[in-house]
């Protein structure tokens, strides 16, 4: 029988390419050989090819092939040369070669090309005969077989050329194949045109080849919890999915700062899922996967938050409520909240307690666990001394105009009150809100004023007054003021008219030896107006209130703010008046005054008189036949002048020397002129009438000094 050495010969051939030979850098990353490798192909959709390896030492490998429709063994020789192919056994049949056969080497590995071998092959059955072998590899890029992927893989095609005795030449495709980098040919061409086998499974080197391929890092998701979600639960589940492309092994889970754990599951870790324990707030999960070949998956992270809440106990102690109602609510911790009290009618929030205290009626707090609030209100003290105050600021001692002042202040009936200060002829501002013990302080520094330190008190005891001290560091002032009380249903009892005299001083020589005089009108609802004239000539007026107890702060700063009349005045009825009070006149010195340029201070004790006009044909005071004394104001001596009042208030003069009196009766003021015994000058006289001591007092002015004028029986 004729032996058929092409068949035979060109299965072998193309087989040998599913090994490689150990030798360089190329030769190794394209053509690996390990002892006992084994790879496994699948073609024709159902048909198994393998490849198995053996080492037997010294260069020298044994590549067998099964499949199905064949089974054959190579025999190769590699170094750093290349790998060559020295015989191969296919069903029972031996091929040699010689020389060998060269397969690969690094540079075509490398960089492509074609490398030929001419030899002679023995076959049993055949004379031996030549042929050629022509190698051609060539980049192939990327290349997916059901093992994996691998990129810049390689193509190789192999061709064999062989004039054999009583056969001719032959010429046949022995290989159409593609080389992966670490695990060598994944993809064959078996059976023309189009059948190829490709790898599906298989170890190189002990690895599994689905490991060499190109690095597809397993995928994976976080189902549960959702970002940002919030939890309400201590214990909380977290789950997911992993998978695609190798198998995974592992799904390892991280919560916060916590160890790593491989989280539990029944499929394969296709669907994983583990129980945590949650800390109280934020709170960060890790994970990821690994495959088969100890690839991770990139770490998928979401954060959350586990919400800790707790009852908020809220209580009210007094009249009052407060918005919106939390008592019992559920919060959570950690959280800003805001709570408003609000006080009843005739009440006032006083403060918050429990676990936090604060005085604002609204409250913003953070919650904590067994958190307690309580807002109390407290009786409304500010209603009763609502209103109106008057007072004055004056120091112990050496008052003047730059130390003395008047206040004057409203206040409501929920402890606010605005206020201003008279001092030194500038005023300053001011308001706040009493704390609940009637009580305020604060350091005001308005613009281009001095500043001023303030201390109020209101005087919840009686319900009228209000106390304090003003100071600007250097002197002290206490403060007193009155509230205004009367109005036309609760009528001031010292409605009326009144006269009133300022004495002066025997001393004229230094300070005003005259009287100063003036009216008082006080209408129904207690508001007093006072219009005079001082010794000195200085005219003065002021508008105030009259106190529930009858005080009255007279205050007015004079002659361009030079000056300051300042005291408190008291309205009672005694034996010879109806109004008395301390007054301290200060005047500082000015060169270019006429009357007393030296400045002076002046304590005195003013006092009035309730003023009734008198009906026609009645005396405004009883004296018939009276005198007019004259002392001090530059004079060389006191004189005294005798007069005659009429019925109807004309006052006759019956002196040697000139003397002119005329009497207002509907006010109780009197004015008039007089000339000195042996003297040419006249002087101006201005008095006025006090009721209750049946007397006139008055002053007139020298040449630089005030005189004092006494109107008597």
């Amino acid at each position: 029988m004729k032996t058929k050495p092409i068949l035979q010969f060109t299965a072998v051939s193309w087989l040998l390419f599913a090994s490689s030979a150990l030798g360089g850098q190329w030769l190794d990353l394209y053509w690996p050989l390990n002892d006992g490798d084994h790879k496994t192909f699948i073609y024709e959709a159902t048909k198994e090819l393998t490849l198995d390896v053996n080492d037997f030492g010294g260069g020298e490998w044994n590549l067998c092939v099964g499949s199905p429709d064949v089974s054959e063994c190579l025999d190769l020789q590699c170094d750093q040369t290349g790998c060559y192919l020295s015989s191969a056994e296919a069903m029972g049949t031996t091929v040699s070669f010689d020389p060998p056969v060269l397969l690969l080497n690094e540079n075509i590995l490398q960089n492509g090309g074609t490398v030929k071998t001419v030899t002679t092959v023995t076959q049993f059955g055949l004379d031996p005969y030549p042929a050629t072998y022509t190698v051609t590899v060539a980049k192939s890029g990327t290349v997916t077989v059901p093992a994996g992927t691998w990129q810049d893989c390689r193509s190789i095609k192999a061709t064999e050329v062989a004039t054999i005795p009583g056969y001719g030449t032959i010429t046949a495709s022995a290989l159409t194949a593609y080389l992966g980098p670490k695990v060598g040919i994944i993809k064959t061409l078996v059976m023309q045109p189009s059948d190829f086998a490709t790898l599906v499974s298989g170890t190189v080197g002990g690895v599994d080849v689905r490991c060499l391929a190109y690095a597809i890092p397993p995928q994976l998701t976080i189902s549960l919890p959702k970002p940002n979600q919030r939890i309400s639960n201590a214990v909380a589940t977290v789950e997911g999915t992993a998978g695609k492309n190798l198998p995974v092994s592992a799904v390892r889970y991280q919560l916060n700062a916590g160890a790593w754990q491989v989280a539990p599951t029944t499929n394969g870790w296709t669907n994983w899922g583990a129980t945590v324990n949650l800390q109280p707030g934020h709170n960060a999960l890790s994970v990821y996967a690994v495959d088969a070949c100890d690839r991770p998956s990139p770490t998928q992270s979401v954060s959350f938050t586990y919400v800790v809440s707790d009852r908020l106990a809220v209580r009210v102690q007094g009249n009052g409520s407060v918005a919106p109602n939390l008592d019992g609510k559920l919060l959570e911790l950690g959280t800003t909240n805001q709570i408003t009290a609000t006080a009843g009618p005739s009440d006032l929030f006083s403060n918050w307690t429990g676990t936090i205290f604060s005085t604002n009626s609204r409250l913003k707090f953070v919650m904590q666990s067994n958190m307690v609030l309580q807002a109390n209100f407290v009786p409304n003290r500010f209603i009763a001394v609502k209103g109106n105050y008057q007072g004055l600021f004056v120091p112990t001692s050496d008052p003047t105009a730059t130390n003395s002042g008047l206040f004057t202040g409203t206040t409501t009936d929920k402890g606010a009150f605005s206020a201003k200060l008279q001092l030194g002829g500038m005023n300053y501002s001011l308001s706040g809100k009493f704390s609940l013990e009637g009580t305020w302080s604060n350091h005001i520094a308005p613009a281009g004023l001095t500043p001023l330190t303030v201390q109020l008190q209101l005087d919840f005891a009686t319900g009228d007054a209000l106390r304090g001290q003003i100071s600007d560091g250097i002197w002290t002032a206490d403060l007193s003021a009155n509230r205004d009380v009367f109005n036309a249903t609760n009528p001031a009892p010292q409605k009326g008219n009144y006269t009133i005299v300022i004495p002066g001083d025997d001393d004229s020589v230094n300070t005003p030896g005259g009287e100063g005089i003036g009216t008082i009108k006080v209408a129904a609802a207690g508001k007093l107006q006072f219009s005079g004239t001082l010794a000195d000539g200085t005219k003065v007026t002021q508008g105030a209130g009259v106190s529930r107890g009858g005080q009255w702060p007279l205050f007015a700063l004079l002659g361009g703010r030079h000056g300051v009349l300042a005291g408190w005045m008291n309205f009672e009825t005694r034996t010879n008046d109806d109004v008395n009070g301390i007054l301290n006149w200060t005047r500082a010195a000015q060169a270019s005054a006429k009357y007393y340029p030296g400045g002076f201070t002046l304590s005195t004790e003013a006092v009035g008189s309730k003023y009734l006009s008198p009906p026609t044909g009645s005396r405004v005071i009883n004296v018939a036949t009276g005198q007019v004394a004259f002392a001090n104001g530059n004079l060389a001596q006191s004189f005294t002048n005798h007069v005659v009042l009429g019925t109807d208030n004309k006052v006759m003069n019956l002196s040697s020397n000139k003397l002119t009196m005329t009497i207002t009766p509907l006010t109780g003021l009197f004015k008039g002129t007089v000339t000195a015994p042996g003297t040419t000058r006249s002087m101006v006289l201005n008095g006025v009438l006090l009721q209750t001591r049946n007397a006139g007092y008055g002053f007139f002015l020298g040449t630089n000094q005030s005189g004092r004028i006494y109107f008597s029986p």
